[in-house]
């Protein structure tokens, strides 16, 4: 049975009692109106729903929209998945469109049981691991794979590979035991929403140039997937592109390197220390390098080459 609003019913009632075919038309228009989605709104598919009963009606998914069915589950199943277009078709039948976030929709049985500290304990490991990159976190969801009784159930620990901590989705297990000192495994799957602080570059550059606020320019964007650590913030005018790079490049710590404060050719102070006893000379730099690094230097005086380290910009030693 098609359910509206009460302001609906009543106009119906109204209309039922008063009669006649110019009625008839009327209720008809503003059945129409009632079942078109709100103009302006654009409805649109969750990527995961939960259910309880075999079958999922219209306003399962949008409570504001006539109820028709929409999906049959079978009673065994506790997750079943779908391709989105299919819901979207359903909806099309009856004249509603609505669009899809992801190509599939998951379907979870409910399960009696509060995952609020599951989702705490997810959330501060996520935050822990990307808080050099900002990490801000919106939400985190969390819901058993399967159909699980917690109630009277304790939690342990949760069993969190690292490796989660690169994606937004994944599948993680926690331990659980009750008041008889029994214990139990259980399966969940999590989702988080959250935004990161990425560095970009704004124009092209080649190998060696500095990554500065003149070059790189940092945006917040939403956490999916991490395959190589990003580069951080506090890594800005410290740190060089390591070969050629185009505009709009997300960093990554494989695409930098240290920042480079000698080039070849440079005149720069080679220090030797033997005990209390300092002694200094110039040199010009054969190879270029970043402060920490090695590199071979010439006495242009004596024409005799060094190995030396740099220690910042201008100074090298010989250890």
């Amino acid at each position: 049975m098609t359910r509206f609003p009460p302001l609906a019913r009543i106009l119906f009632e109204i209309f039922d009692e008063k009669g006649g075919a110019w009625m008839f038309g009327i209720r008809m228009i503003l059945l129409s109106l009632l079942a078109l989605p709100l103009l302006g709104d654009s409805l649109k598919l969750e990527s995961r729903y939960s259910f309880k009963q075999s079958t999922l009606y219209s306003h399962d998914f949008f409570p504001s929209v006539p109820t028709f069915p929409v999906l049959e589950i079978s009673r065994d199943l506790s997750l079943y998945k779908v391709r989105s277009s299919e819901i979207v078709k359903e909806f099309e039948k009856h004249g509603i469109k609505v669009e899809a976030k992801t190509p599939i929709i998951e379907f979870v049985k409910s399960s009696s049981g509060n995952f609020s500290e599951l989702e705490e304990r997810v959330g501060e490991l996520f935050v822990k691991e990307h808080s050099k990159n900002q990490i801000l976190v919106r939400g985190v969801q969390v819901s058993p794979t399967t159909s699980v009784e917690l109630g009277g159930w304790r939690l342990l620990e949760i069993d969190f590979d690292s490796k989660l901590l690169k994606r937004s989705t994944g599948t993680f297990s926690a331990y659980f035991s009750d008041a008889a000192g029994n214990k139990r495994k259980s399966f969940f799957r999590y989702e988080i929403d959250a935004t990161l602080e990425a560095i970009f570059t704004k124009e092209t550059l080649k190998g060696g140039d500095v990554l500065d606020s003149g070059s790189v320019e940092i945006k917040r964007i939403p956490f999916e997937r991490i395959t190589s650590e990003w580069m951080r913030k506090d890594q800005v005018g410290k740190v060089s592109v390591k070969s050629y790079t185009s505009p709009e490049t997300l960093l990554t710590q494989d695409r930098i390197i240290p920042k480079i404060v000698v080039r070849r050719g440079d005149v720069i102070r080679v220090r030797i220390q033997e005990g209390a006893v300092s002694l200094e000379f110039s040199a010009t730099a054969q190879q270029e390098g970043a402060v920490g690094s090695k590199i071979r230097v010439r006495n242009e005086k004596n024409k005799k080459s060094y190995d030396v380290k740099i220690i910042d910009p201008m100074t090298a030693i010989i250890e």
